[in-house]
C-alpha cells in the first residue's frame, strides 16, 4: 500500500510526498501528482538558487569574490550597534595597494587582478573567522575586526601573520604574468 500526507498544518489533498510500503512505481492515479510536485520542487529549487546567486552577486565583489562595500558598511553597523551594547572595541583597517597601477601598466590588468585576487585570499586567511576582509573596488581591501585592540590588529598584520604580495612590476617579455614568490612579506 501507499500513503499520501498532506502538508504540516494543512488539511486536505494538496500531497508533499508518497511513501510506499516496497520500492515500485507510483500507481497510475498517482502518476500525475508525483510529476507535478517533483516539478514544482525542481521550479522552487531552481528558484532559490537564482536568488541566492543574485544575493552573492549583489553583496560581493566579482574579481575577489569578497564582500562589496554595501556588504561590509552592514556588518560594520551591526559590529557598531555590538560595540555600543557591549562595551567592547572594534578596529577597522583601510588597505590600499600600493603601485597597482604600475603592475597593470607594466605586466597587464590580468597580473593586478591576480594580485587583488591574492591579497584577498591572504588577508582572508590571516584573520578570525569573525573578521571581514572586504574591496571596496580599486586597491581598497577594508578589514573589520569586532571585539579587538585596535593597536593588537596592527601589531597582528606587522607580525607577518599575512604574506605580502611581491611583483617585479617591470615589462617583461614572455608570459605577461605576475610572479608571486614564495615566502616574500613585507617589512
Amino acid at each position: 500500500g501507499h500513503q499520501i500526507l498532506p502538508p504540516l498544518g494543512q488539511r486536505g489533498p494538496a500531497p508533499v510526498g508518497m511513501f510506499l510500503a516496497a520500492p515500485r512505481a507510483p500507481p497510475p492515479p498517482d502518476r500525475e501528482g508525483v510529476q507535478m510536485f517533483s516539478q514544482t520542487a525542481a521550479t522552487a529549487i531552481e528558484r532559490q538558487v537564482a536568488e541566492d546567486l543574485l544575493a552573492h552577486r549583489a553583496n560581493h565583489d566579482p574579481l575577489t569574490g569578497l564582500p562589496n562595500r554595501v556588504l561590509f558598511l552592514e556588518f560594520l553597523s551591526r559590529a557598531i550597534a555590538r560595540t555600543n551594547r557591549d562595551r567592547n572595541r572594534l578596529a577597522v583597517l583601510f588597505i590600499d595597494l600600493d603601485r597597482l597601477k604600475h603592475i597593470n601598466d607594466g605586466l597587464g590588468h590580468d597580473a593586478g587582478d591576480e594580485v587583488l585576487r591574492e591579497m584577498g585570499r591572504r588577508l582572508d586567511a590571516a584573520m578570525r573567522p569573525t573578521d571581514v576582509v572586504a574591496r571596496f573596488g580599486g586597491a581598497e581591501l577594508p578589514v573589520l575586526r569586532d571585539g579587538c585592540e585596535p593597536e593588537r590588529l596592527v601589531e597582528h598584520m606587522r607580525g607577518g601573520s599575512v604574506w605580502w604580495v611581491v611583483v617585479d612590476a617591470q615589462p617583461q617579455r614572455g608570459s605577461g604574468q605576475a610572479q608571486v614568490p614564495q615566502g616574500s612579506r613585507a617589512v
